[in-house]
């Protein structure tokens, strides 16, 4: 690895890792860095749980993704590599998971957007308004996904 001061040292995979010393100044605050080069390179489902997200959701529908992913794997890698309308609204549910930079990774259905209050606020909203209306709720949430209303 390859040193750049006493701050930090940049790897094969081109990753900085912090030096004892430019861990210090961290926790004292004096090292300053720079947020475009911060990247998350975790699973974005294992995240920590935000003040804005249900725990108990987060955790379940966390074991119901790892348990669809494995049944479903052949119908991720077709959303995530084509194009459409349907495509566009499941993308963002379908994440790749890389253990290692120089591996291709692992897909993952990532639920974590429906455990947020917001959501669930929005969707029981919708099914309230649908119900006093007379819709069909599916009928709404098919709109809405496809960006046809």
């Amino acid at each position: 690895s390859e040193k750049f001061g006493p701050d930090y040292t940049v790897d094969a995979l081109h990753r900085r890792r912090l030096t004892p010393q430019g861990r210090q100044r961290m926790i004292a605050g004096t090292l300053k860095r720079d947020v475009k080069d911060v990247t998350a390179e975790c699973n974005p489902a294992l995240r920590p749980i935000c003040s804005y997200e249900n725990p108990h959701l987060v955790r379940y529908l966390y074991k119901l993704s790892l348990s669809l992913s494995g049944k479903v794997s052949k119908q991720l890698r077709m959303v995530h590599g084509s194009k459409g309308p349907i495509q566009s609204v499941l993308k963002p549910l379908v994440v790749q998971v890389k253990e290692d930079i120089s591996e291709d990774g692992a897909l993952l259905l990532n639920l974590r957007p429906v455990a947020s209050y917001r959501f669930i606020f929005y969707s029981a909203l919708i099914f309230l308004l649908s119900y006093l209306s007379g819709i069909n709720p599916l009928l709404i949430f098919t709109y809405l996904g496809l960006g046809i209303a």
